[in-house]
């Protein structure tokens, strides 16, 4: 077993050590994303062409950031894409933008959902979100929208969420199909939740390697516990204690998010904050270790 808590404190050689690392972690790294690229009919050329526009205009943020001129020669120096290529791709309206999807703000829907699955007036006594008369007092689901947003009706926000598949309809009753706001598979909203996560993640672990390089200290919570050599029945053990465990950590974070959302609300702040959790597991090819983890002091 092996604790990676560590890890992202430690500096990890040179410029040109890091940048060979990263080169040769890269297809590893992006192993399930070229997967998911595959499956869904997504070949090397439109994925190259997307990734050109991201060089491009993430070069153009890089310059701006630090204060420098951004102009085709810059930002194809720093991009490495030909300067006639810059040119025509920040010449053209048409262009992909890198989009700021990450930045809105969660639908009414997803706030519903959230409230309906972390308030106490609205959880089973186990904590999960109860089944509710969809009109009438508190706690119903009429009450639970209104208290989320006087703009839209009961019925618009249960329609939304029959359509994500996280609830079902019975006569004057609603019951949830899931504890967490995670889209039915296969829907366009799932797409949208899996490239938000991974973009916060990603940028979290970036972030930590670029400040380690700058003898910083590593800005952001990023760690994980792995262990290899168990079987089956100790991995969906260990997958139900991370459930169970996330879903007391996830109610409090809410509780607390909302609290200080109230407080900041009046005022025109901008920062946001994801906070999250992932179990996975596979069969492995190396043999089995056991490392104890270490603590941080």
């Amino acid at each position: 077993m092996s604790s990676e808590i560590d890890d992202a404190q430690a500096p990890i050689g040179g410029p040109t050590r890091v940048k060979e690392l990263l080169l040769d972690d890269a297809v590893e790294t992006l192993a399930p994303l070229i997967r998911l690229w595959l499956e869904n009919g997504i070949g090397f050329t439109e994925i190259s062409k997307a990734l050109r526009s991201g060089f491009i205009d993430l070069a153009e943020r890089e310059l701006e950031s630090h204060q420098r001129k951004a102009t085709d020669a810059a930002v194809s120096l720093l991009s490495g894409v030909h300067r006639k290529e810059v040119k025509s791709h920040r010449s053209d309206s048409r262009s992909p933008k890198l989009a700021n999807a990450v930045d809105k703000e969660l639908s009414y829907a997803e706030q519903v959902f959230t409230k309906w699955a972390t308030d106490a007036a609205y959880v089973t006594t186990e904590g999960k979100p109860a089944t509710l008369s969809i009109s009438g007092p508190a706690p119903s689901f009429e009450t639970l929208v209104s208290a989320i947003t006087k703009d839209f009706s009961k019925r618009t926000v249960l329609d939304e969420l029959l359509r994500l598949g996280l609830v079902t309809e019975s006569d004057d009753t609603v019951t949830p199909l899931s504890e967490a706001m995670v889209p039915k598979s296969g829907t366009l909203d799932l797409a949208k939740y899996f490239h938000q996560h991974i973009r916060d993640h990603l940028a979290a672990g970036a972030a930590n390697l670029l400040a380690v390089g700058k003898d910083e200290k590593a800005p952001f919570l990023e760690h994980s516990m792995y262990v290899n050599g168990v079987s089956d029945a100790s991995i969906e053990m260990l997958s139900h204690l991370a459930k169970t465990q996330w879903k007391q950590v996830f109610d409090a974070s809410v509780n607390a998010a909302q609290q200080r959302y109230e407080i900041d609300r009046q005022h025109d702040h901008r920062g946001r904050l994801r906070f999250g959790v992932y179990v996975y597991s596979e069969p492995s090819r190396i043999a089995s270790t056991w490392v104890s983890p270490k603590r941080r002091k």
